[in-house]
């Protein structure tokens, strides 16, 4: 039976997580109260939070001396204390990978915890992307937004919304006009005509297909995604694949080149990474080169 001065883990913790507006179900646990772990108790019931922590790693940092319901509440501890220290000492990724091991143990109840964390984590991050949109900033914007998908619970339609705002960066602030006259340009639309002379016959069908053929590198297609809408052609790159891309920018350049014939006009093709839809490259149409260039973007 369970010594009346040792309550179990779950009358322990208790009042301190509904201190912090957490809930947690009591549990009951049978068979005396390990000795191992009295002191840490002691110390957590009286809101010393960083002595326990000492305690707690000396005594994980030997396992086997431990049993699996003492591993098992140990852990939990170490979450706790870590949770409820915070920042600096425990920055909030720290904090998460001790919970996350606490909760892989049997019986764990650290999952409320590591949910607090990770939703903390989520807003740190969705807080970083909207600071950086608001000064202009695609690469420390993306940054955070892929910390934040990579979080459990991560929103697919602010990434599209995030996304969205990237790419209007990219037109206002990144792409600057070659400032070529109407004359300039339609001068390279022509010399592309004749290069491309079965391109402005094709429908939008023939012509999304043509695009698939020329993104296919030794039998593996290059764009996962394609889809067209006037004179905007766009195409999204798998990650995997985005080393391939950087060494066949020609098929780009060729893409919009065809583009250019295909609608008589000063064509652009917009790459975006598939996975997230953050840009990646920008084509466009320069007289100046009297064809297509490919625009790099910055991005982590």
């Amino acid at each position: 039976m369970a010594s009346a001065s040792r309550p179990s883990l779950a009358i322990r913790i208790a009042p301190v997580l509904a201190a912090l507006g957490l809930t947690l179900a009591a549990v009951t646990v049978s068979g005396c109260a390990p000795s191992a772990l009295g002191t840490t108790r002691q110390q957590i019931a009286a809101g010393n939070y960083a002595a326990a922590h000492r305690e707690l790693v000396a005594l994980l940092a030997n396992p086997q001396k431990l049993s699996s319901s003492e591993q098992r509440e140990a852990k939990d501890d170490l979450c706790l204390t870590e949770f409820r220290i915070g920042p600096p000492a425990y920055p909030l990724p720290a904090q998460r990978m001790v919970c996350e091991a606490a909760v892989k143990e049997p019986g764990s109840q650290s999952g409320q915890i590591l949910a607090e964390i990770e939703a903390a984590m989520r807003n740190e991050a969705a807080n970083r992307v909207e600071r950086a949109l608001k000064h202009n900033d695609v690469v420390e914007a993306e940054d955070a937004a892929l910390e934040y998908q990579a979080l459990p619970g991560a929103d697919t339609a602010l990434m599209e919304r995030w996304s969205r705002r990237m790419w209007q960066i990219v037109h206002q602030h990144i792409v600057k006009p070659h400032g070529a006259t109407r004359a300039a340009v339609h001068r390279t639309v022509q010399k592309l005509r004749r290069r491309y002379k079965l391109a402005h016959r094709m429908t939008k069908q023939a012509f999304l297909h043509w695009v698939a053929n020329e993104g296919t590198v030794n039998g593996n297609a290059l764009f996962s995604g394609i889809s067209l809408d006037g004179s905007r052609l766009q195409v999204s790159v798998r990650r995997s694949d985005l080393h391939a891309a950087s060494l066949n920018l020609g098929r780009f350049t060729a893409v919009n080149d065809a583009m250019a014939a295909r609608c008589g006009c000063e064509a652009r093709t917009e790459v975006s990474i598939g996975e997230t839809r953050f840009p990646l490259y920008v084509v466009v149409l320069d007289p100046q080169v009297q064809g297509s260039e490919a625009l790099i973007l910055p991005h982590p």
